[in-house]
C-alpha cells in the first residue's frame, strides 16, 4: 500500500527532466548570446536572447519590480495545486503526463524568476515574407506548459466522446469540485478541479467541460 501511495512521485522525474533541460538550454544561450542578439537557424526559426520580467507575452514586464514576487507567489501556489492534482490522477496516464509537463515548465520559469528576477526566452518563430511580427520568444519551459495544456484539451475531447455512451446515473455520480463563488461548477472525470489553477489551464478546463457537455447532449438526443 505505501508503494502504491507513492507511485505518483514517478511523474516528478519527468517534471525534473523538463526543468533541467529548460535551465540547461537557458544557460547555454546566456553564455553564447549577447542580450537581444538574434541568429537565424531556419527561415522561420531564430535563436535570440530576451529577458522577460513579466508573464506571458511580457505582461507587466514594465511594472517596476513588484511583479517578480507577485508571479513567484502565484507560481508557487499553482505548483502546489498541480502536485495535489498529480497525486490524485497518477493512474490516469494522459492527465498525469500533462500535469507533470506543466509542473516542470512552471518550475523552470520559477527558478529564473527567483534567482534572476526575469525569465530567459530564446526561441523565436515567424512567418517568412508575411510582414507579420515574430511570435514572442519562449523557452523549453513554455513549450512543456503548452504541450501539457494541449494534452488536457485532448483528454477533455476524449472524455467527452466516452461520456456520450455512459448511462445517466453514471454521469450524475461524477464529482463536481469547483468551490462555491469561484469558477462555474462543471463535472470532471480526471479529478481536475473546475476552478482556474492558472491562466494557462483555465482554457483547458473550460474546453474539458464544453466538450463533455456537447457529447453528452448528443448522446441524450440520440437515445430519445
Amino acid at each position: 500500500m505505501p508503494e502504491r501511495n507513492l507511485a505518483w512521485t514517478r511523474w516528478l522525474w519527468l517534471s525534473l527532466a523538463i526543468m533541467v533541460a529548460d535551465l540547461a538550454t537557458k544557460a547555454w544561450v546566456t553564455h553564447v548570446f549577447e542580450l537581444y542578439e538574434s541568429r537565424r537557424v531556419l527561415p522561420f526559426f531564430n535563436l535570440v536572447l530576451v529577458h522577460n520580467k513579466g508573464a506571458a507575452f511580457s505582461f507587466l514586464a514594465d511594472a517596476g519590480g513588484w511583479q517578480r514576487w507577485f508571479f513567484t507567489v502565484v507560481t508557487l501556489g499553482i505548483s502546489v495545486v498541480l502536485l495535489v492534482l498529480l497525486r490524485k490522477n497518477a493512474q490516469q496516464r494522459l492527465v498525469a503526463l500533462a500535469l507533470a509537463l506543466v509542473l516542470g515548465g512552471a518550475a523552470g520559469n520559477l527558478w529564473d524568476r527567483v534567482t534572476l528576477g526575469y525569465v530567459v526566452d530564446f526561441v523565436q518563430l515567424h512567418i517568412p515574407g508575411s510582414g507579420l511580427p515574430p511570435w514572442p520568444a519562449f523557452n523549453v519551459a513554455d513549450s512543456a506548459i503548452c504541450i501539457g495544456v494541449a494534452l488536457l484539451l485532448w483528454d477533455g475531447l476524449r472524455s467527452g466522446v466516452g461520456g456520450a455512451t455512459r448511462s445517466a446515473s453514471a454521469r450524475v455520480s461524477m464529482r463536481v469540485m469547483a468551490p462555491a463563488g469561484s469558477w462555474p461548477m462543471v463535472p470532471t472525470t480526471s479529478g481536475c478541479p473546475a476552478w482556474p489553477i492558472s491562466s494557462m489551464c483555465r482554457p483547458a478546463l473550460a474546453w474539458r467541460s464544453a466538450s463533455r457537455w456537447i457529447f453528452e447532449t448528443r448522446g441524450q438526443v440520440a437515445s430519445r
